[in-house]
């Protein structure tokens, strides 16, 4: 599933492990989701961090897909997180 086809309310799988929920129906590299472990938070977050989305209409699980220019934009974060020397 396409990252801006995951609506509100929709539980997300994060490369590390953990679920969250999506708060928002935007589009694009930032969303706002909610999360419940290890701590409760509620934040923005870079669509790629995660790694699956649960389907609502058909209870399985599915791979987060990102857009071309979400991939490219998504290479720039990494590579000036990586210079600055974090992430």
């Amino acid at each position: 599933m396409l990252a801006n086809d995951i609506k509100k309310d929709m539980r997300v799988r994060r490369k590390c492990g953990d679920e969250v929920v999506v708060k928002d129906n935007k589009k694009g590299m930032i969303r706002c989701i909610e999360a419940f472990s290890p701590f409760h938070e509620i934040g923005d977050e870079y669509v790629y961090k995660w790694s699956q989305v649960l389907n609502p209409a058909t209870g399985e699980w599915e791979k987060v897909e990102m857009t071309d220019a979400q991939k490219k934009q998504a290479l720039k974060i990494r590579t000036a997180m990586n210079a600055l020397g974090g992430y």
